[in-house]
């Protein structure tokens, strides 16, 4: 990690959001989980776009991770980025008062992840029917011409 992103982070964080005041590592949940925590709440309080790029910047590694895991366990044909992207979208646009306040992000984002994945995946099967069941459903319509 460069000594650039170690500052960013002192300065926007706190130097009491960091596991350790000489190294950042963005693979590790326990350091990218406390200082996402304080850029998270800084966005919040002050609307601070710096402090939520920095927030994106830090935890995309270690969610990607996640959100290719994801994708391989349930066989979502998507960029795993993508999931990621919806979990910060979120974040981003989170309007509730007051503001939630998130202490493990890693957690949350893969839960999230996960369910938005889920969710895809049932929609995708509702759009995959087999013509029986096409059938099936227009026939039961009210209205439907009788299926002979």
């Amino acid at each position: 990690m460069s000594d650039a992103l170690l500052k960013r982070l002192q300065k926007l964080a706190g130097a009491g959001a960091l596991v350790s005041k000489e190294r950042f590592e963005t693979g590790n949940a326990a350091h990218v989980d406390r200082a996402a925590a304080a850029l998270l709440e800084r966005f919040y309080r002050e609307n601070d776009t710096a402090a939520f790029e920095l927030l994106v910047e830090i935890g995309q590694p270690l969610l990607g991770e996640a959100a290719l895991q994801i994708t391989r366990e349930v066989g979502l044909a998507i960029a795993p980025g993508e999931l990621v992207a919806d979990y910060f979208s979120k974040l981003f646009v989170d309007l509730r008062q007051p503001t939630p306040k998130i202490g493990n992000l890693t957690a949350d984002a893969v839960a999230s992840m996960k369910e938005g994945a889920a969710r895809r995946v049932r929609i995708m099967a509702r759009r995959i029917r087999s013509p029986e069941e096409t059938v099936g459903a227009v026939a039961a319509e009210p209205g439907a011409p009788p299926v002979e």
